[in-house]
């Protein structure tokens, strides 16, 4: 091929063109002996391509070919054969890079050194000190050391002086002399110098010859000197408007300088020789285990009939599955029905059957193993996949069955549920979760809000510099970090929308390019006993549980939520449709189960950080053996960080949370509406639905008003406390003892405050009774119907005074104490009560 493509380049491919083959290899063959041509084989295929393809073609043809052909021998493909080739160039570029840095620093050097041997040099100016005259006169033209003087205040008297003239050295100032250390101008320069010569310089003499340095003295004549005061001028004008810019540069390098620092030096990854490494297992005891587990197996199934055959073990930490492949005619429900059997057979502390395994024509029996396997964390956070992660909150879970490492991301949870039985390892997957986050992220990435009611799980963490706040131990605080963890939602929504970008991954991006935009860290919100919480406030609780549930996502706030009490009263049905990510971990019962997971099998888990991971998006739960962090390996890496960094509080989170909490202990301890009191915004309107109706229920109200049973019930309550409803009478309604002119009268005097009178029957009768020693019966109120009222203004009298009173008096009607209608009970009647003659009056209403 070379010599082909040679024969086609040179000058004999066209000289032998039309020659006959004979004459051609005669001809190619000289050439070839006085190498001037490609020889007769090379020239005759050369001379053959350019007949059939012509001489350009030819020449593409065979370079091509030489390609290919390379790539077949070397057995590379283009891609490699490029990386072969460019990594020559790339090493030729990065030396030419390193040389070219070299040699400008090289050249810094120097020039620094020739700056400061000017400035050495400036300093030094020979100028006479001496007080002797000088007899002999300079010559025109003599060099002078001092720069031009400034006309001197003089005598008028010493005109020879005046008329004297100084000529200068033409030598041309160096521009470094007026910018190197101080901020002196060039019109600064001049006049010092000048001063100084004037100083030193005596009358009717001239100083004193010095001997001429060219290039190494600052002399300037006087065209120099104008040129430097119009150079000046317009300098002046630029001085501020560089200072400027040079101001700006400064305050940017020294942000960049603090980013940098903060993120190398504030904060230190704590190192992975503070935990404790994992343990090598027996592998000769695991071996036996297996085999005679699925020996005993396979003969406990075929005892009762079931022919199965084992094609696969999976080893985990504290459980194996025993993969089995049933026989043709063989149901599933008769191997999952067997489980107990199988446990009492093999001796197990409990057996799981998945039926069938997903992705497998298999069904798995889960046994726990005799020998357990602590997972250590350490193991989960020197591996490759923990530390291969991009995301700043992937945290580490355990180990499955098959022995793989289980890493989750809370970003794509968005929000996780953990409940369990007390004990069972809870509280241990907080904390390697913490320790996770730890390890992988600096404060800058991810920020921490922790909730503890029982101040002595999470305590330990006080002090980490990830903390926005101090570990929040009040239950009613809990409830104010909720309440602000939504209006910092609200307010990261906001600054997305500004910027255009969906999510806090595009936010970060914008932020990563801009100077003005500041990095959004993402907030992970811990909550590890969500019970607490819920007995304290549970409607505002769940309101903000599920907004931020719903909405956060995006905002970058996730949160974890944990509890030994998987009810339905904690574990809500609105909190479960809002965090869809589960783990559960060993419970007592089958319900507990189907309220944390939706299905069974929680209840069959031996404990110890044996759970069932169930995250968004996956079908069916995965059992996994949770890492183990001890309490001493966390207060070493707590004290590891507080040793190198501290702590940095927001204070207005704090001020905020404490404003939320004392704003919602004014609702109540049970959150609901100011439960038994009059400002229920339903009030109202139950008194409008019962005075219409005429009657009073708890039905009616829950038909009429859309509440349920519970806030219906109150509602009567109220009602009846205030008088406007009577007692329960059995299956029967209650009656109503306020007519409809009197809710009006009610409602006017609501909507014009100045008719509105308040008045305390109680103390009215209290005021009445020590009047009159005689103790008093107070009235209740009494239905309009039953008021026999004449056309006349009379009031209906009551026989109901003891024999033995002196003398009658009035009362107004009685209303409990502390209690105010607004004035609806001035319209009532006032009922005159006598004193009793012992005669039966039958116009009294009782």
């Amino acid at each position: 091929m070379i010599s082909t493509f040679i024969h086609l380049v040179s000058p004999v491919s066209s000289e032998v063109e039309g020659f006959s083959v004979a004459k051609t290899m005669q001809t190619l063959y000289y050439e070839g002996q006085h190498a001037n041509g490609a020889g007769a084989v090379g020239g005759m295929i050369g001379a053959l391509f350019a007949a059939i393809f012509g001489r350009v073609l030819s020449m593409i043809l065979l370079v091509l070919g030489t390609f290919v052909f390379v790539m077949i021998v070397s057995g590379s493909d283009l891609i490699r054969l490029f990386k072969g080739v460019a990594k020559p160039v790339k090493k030729a570029s990065v030396r030419a890079a390193e040389s070219m840095e070299r040699a400008a620093e090289q050249y810094r050097i120097s020039m620094e050194e020739r700056r400061e041997e000017r400035r050495r040099r400036a300093a030094f100016v020979d100028v006479p000190i001496d007080d002797e005259d000088y007899e002999e006169e300079e010559p025109a033209g003599e060099a002078l050391p001092e720069p031009p003087a400034k006309r001197s205040r003089r005598k008028k008297s010493a005109p020879a002086e005046a008329e004297q003239t100084v000529i200068y050295s033409e030598t041309e100032p160096e521009e470094d002399t007026y910018s190197d250390d101080e901020d002196i101008t060039p019109l600064e320069e001049i006049r010092l110098a000048t001063e100084k010569s004037a100083k030193k310089t005596k009358p009717k003499a001239a100083p004193a010859p010095v001997k001429e340095e060219p290039k190494e003295e600052n002399q300037i004549d006087e065209d120099e000197f104008e040129r430097l005061l119009m150079r000046f001028s317009g300098a002046q004008d630029n001085k501020k408007q560089r200072q400027e810019e040079l101001a700006k540069e400064v305050i940017a390098f020294a942000q960049e300088i603090k980013q940098q620092e903060k993120k190398t030096d504030n904060y230190v990854f704590p190192e992975t020789s503070l935990l404790i490494p994992a343990e090598n297992d027996n592998e000769g005891d695991i071996r036996d285990e297996l085999r005679r587990n699925g020996e005993q197996l396979v003969e406990t199934l075929r005892e009762y009939g079931v022919e199965a055959s084992v094609v696969g073990i999976s080893r985990g930490p504290a459980v194996t599955r025993y993969e089995l492949k049933p026989a043709p005619g063989v149901k599933i429900n008769k191997i999952t029905n067997l489980n107990k059997d199988i446990a009492l057979r093999l001796a197990a502390k409990g057996v799981r059957i998945e039926a069938p395994i997903p992705g497998k024509a298999a069904v798995g029996v889960e046994i726990p193993n005799q020998n357990l396997s602590i997972v250590r964390i350490r193991s989960l956070i020197e591996s490759e996949q923990f530390r291969d992660a991009k995301s700043p909150i992937t945290v580490a879970v355990g180990k499955d069955i098959d022995g793989s490492i289980v890493l989750t991301d809370l970003a794509k949870m968005p929000h996780l549920l953990i409940a369990g039985a007390t004990g069972m390892g809870k509280s241990v997957c907080i904390n390697s979760m913490l320790m996770s986050l730890i390890y992988k992220s600096s404060p800058e990435d991810v920020r921490l809000i922790m909730v503890d009611p029982k101040s002595v799980e999470l305590d330990v963490y006080n002090g980490l510099p990830h903390l926005l706040v101090p570990v929040v131990c009040d239950p009613k605080k809990a409830a104010g970090a909720l309440q602000w963890a939504v209006t910092e939602m609200e307010k990261r929504y906001a600054l997305l929308r500004e910027q255009g970008v969906r999510n806090i991954d595009g936010y970060n991006k914008i932020a990563e390019r801009s100077d003005e935009i500041q990095k959004m860290p993402r907030i992970v919100i811990i909550i590890d006993e969500m019970a607490d919480l819920m007995m304290t406030a549970p409607k505002e609780v769940e309101n903000t549980i599920s907004r931020l549930a719903a909405m956060a996502r995006a905002a970058g706030m996730h949160m974890v939520l944990a509890t030994q009490r998987p009810s339905v009263d904690i574990i809500t049905g609105t909190i479960k449709a809002n965090v869809p990510s589960r783990i559960a971990f060993a419970v007592s019962s089958g319900v507990d189960s189907k309220i944390i997971l939706d299905e069974g099998g929680a209840e069959e888990l031996i404990g110890k950080g044996d759970m069932l991971l169930h995250p968004v998006g996956m079908p069916k739960p995965k059992r996994v053996q949770g890492c183990f962090v001890d309490d001493s390996e966390v207060e070493k890496v707590v004290s590891f960080i507080k040793s190198h960094c501290s702590a940095d509080y927001d204070e207005s989170i704090a001020r905020e949370i404490e404003r939320n909490a004392s704003g919602g202990e004014e609702h109540g301890k049970s959150g609901d509406d100011d439960e038994y009191s009059n400002n229920d915004e339903f009030f109202i309107k139950a008194i409008d639905v019962v005075t219409e109706a005429g009657q009073a229920s708890v039905s009616l109200l829950q038909r009429r008003l859309g509440v349920g049973y519970a806030r219906a019930g109150r509602l009567v309550d109220q009602l009846e406390a205030n008088g406007i409803v009577g007692p329960h009478e059995g299956s029967k309604p209650r009656r109503v003892l306020m007519s409809r002119a009197q809710y009006f009268e009610m409602t006017a005097m609501r909507e014009n405050p100045a008719m509105q009178t308040t008045i305390n029957l109680s103390d009215t009768a209290a005021q009445t009774a020590a009047a009159d020693t005689t103790p008093v019966q107070p009235e209740r109120y009494v239905p309009q119907e039953q008021y026999a009222a004449p056309d006349t203004d009379e009031l209906p009298v009551v026989d109901n005074q003891p024999e033995d009173e002196p003398e009658p008096y009035t009362v107004q009607p009685h209303q409990p104490q502390g209690t105010s209608l607004g004035g609806v009970l001035d319209a009532l009647p006032v009922i005159s009560i006598e004193e009793d003659n012992g005669e039966d009056d039958d116009d009294a209403p009782f």
